[in-house]
């Protein structure tokens, strides 16, 4: 798992639930006048919730109860 001390505050990121319970990340972080993306992969949505804590995972949550397996979320 990724400890979020390491990556700092995302200014997005993209993801994707898998059919499997999955979730896919594409986060951007601001990186000394520019930006870098990295990219994560959890096993289910808790996990990705204790990475980017709980406001991205009300947007899933959200998202995928209205149908969508993917998006954007900014903090």
């Amino acid at each position: 798992m990724v400890e979020t001390g390491r990556t700092g505050k995302p200014i997005w990121a993209g993801w994707r639930v898998r059919d499997d319970g999955s979730v896919e990340v594409a986060a951007t972080y601001d990186q000394g006048g520019g930006s870098v993306q990295r990219e994560f992969s959890f096993a289910n949505l808790a996990e990705a919730v204790e990475v980017f804590g709980p406001g991205f995972g009300d947007v899933v949550t959200r998202a995928t109860e209205a149908g969508s397996n993917s998006g954007r979320w900014r903090p």
